[in-house]
C-alpha cells in the first residue's frame, strides 16, 4: 500500500513539474509581454509551493507513551522506538553542530529494520557515533537540551527501563 502512494505521490510530482515546465518555456519564449498570463503562473506557483509546505511536511520526532517515532529526512526514517529498547540519550556537539544520540539496548534491530540507502546510514552512524539513531539539531524545531531531559523523564516512568 506504501508503494502505490509512493507512485501516486510520484506521478503528481511529476505531472506538476510538466505544467509548470510548459508553462515556463511558454511564457519566457513567446508570451513575455502577457502580464495576466505571468500573473496567473505565479499564483499557481505559490498555491503549489504552499500546498506543499502545508501538507509535505512530517513531524521529524514524536515522543508518545509507547516511545519516540523518527521520520526526518529520506535516510533517516527509523519508524516507532519503543522505550524499552533505548537504554539512554546524550548530546554530542562537532564543531557547530550538534545531534541527539539515542543509546539502544540492541541497535542491530533497529539496522535490521531497514535496507538500502536506510541501512548503510545507519550502519555508518552506529560504526561512527556508537548508535545507529543520530538526529541532527538542524532538523528539528526545540532546544535539545529540552528534548534530551523530556526523553530521560519519559525513560524514568517508563515500564521496563
Amino acid at each position: 500500500m506504501a508503494v502505490k502512494r509512493n507512485i501516486v505521490r510520484l506521478l503528481g510530482s511529476a505531472a506538476f513539474f510538466a505544467v509548470f515546465f510548459v508553462l515556463g518555456i511558454k511564457f519566457f519564449l513567446v508570451e513575455k509581454d502577457d502580464p495576466l498570463f505571468a500573473a496567473v503562473i505565479c499564483a499557481l506557483a505559490v498555491l503549489v509551493i504552499g500546498l506543499a509546505f502545508v501538507f509535505g511536511k512530517k513531524n521529524a520526532l514524536v515522543l508518545n507513551e509507547s516511545g519516540i517515532s523518527i521520520s526526518n529526512g529520506l535516510l533517516n526514517n527509523i519508524g516507532q522506538i519503543s522505550w524499552s529498547e533505548i537504554k539512554g540519550v546524550d548530546i554530542q556537539k562537532k564543531g557547530t553542530s550538534e545531534s541527539l544520540l539515542l543509546f539502544l539496548h540492541h541497535p542491530d534491530k533497529i539496522v535490521a529494520r531497514v535496507s538500502g540507502l536506510k541501512r548503510w546510514n545507519l550502519t555508518h552512524s552506529y560504526k561512527l557515533l556508537g548508535t545507529p539513531v543520530a538526529i541532527y539539531a538542524n532538523t528539528l524545531k526545540c532546544d535539545l537540551n529540552d528534548l534530551k531531559n523530556d526523553i530521560n523523564q519519559q525513560l524514568d516512568h517508563s515500564p521496563g527501563f
